[in-house]
């Protein structure tokens, strides 16, 4: 617990989402930055990529090994079209943007749904002082 200014020490917390916030007991909230990872934080992708995985999958005439699959969980979707390339005897770059065509097509079709709880984590965060964008990964070493 750090001493904030005036009042009861203040406390940091992180809550559902990957937001981290500090409070004090009987005092306002006081956040002053968010930063939020839209996949499986804001919206549960997760479905959408799995479908994505499969139809582009079929389209080439391969199936997803299941251990493979479970192994890609929460990994960048690259990972996996390199993964997908190498057992299709494709150029890494084709399977990736196959796959990606696929995934986009698909979310609009039908948009992903926001996660449990995250409209009320927002209100909560919503106040002129706190500054929230999404946060990116950063893109891989080459």
């Amino acid at each position: 617990m750090a001493k904030g200014a005036g009042g009861p020490p203040s406390r940091t917390a992180v809550i559902p989402f990957g937001i981290t916030w500090s409070w004090r007991p009987a005092g306002p909230f006081e956040a002053r930055a968010v930063a939020f990872d839209l996949d499986g934080v804001v919206v549960d992708s997760e479905p959408t990529h799995e479908r994505a995985n499969v139809e582009y999958l079929a389209g080439l005439g391969v199936t997803l090994d299941p251990e493979l699959a479970a192994a890609m969980l929460g990994r960048r979707v690259r990972d996996l079209t390199d993964a997908i390339a190498e057992q299709a005897g494709i150029p890494p770059e084709e399977a990736f943007a196959g796959r990606e065509a696929v995934f986009w097509r698909l979310l609009e079709r039908q948009p992903p749904r926001p996660m449990p709880g995250l409209r009320p984590a927002l209100a909560r965060l919503a106040a002129p002082h706190v500054h929230s964008r999404p946060a990116r990964a950063p893109p891989p070493a080459r």
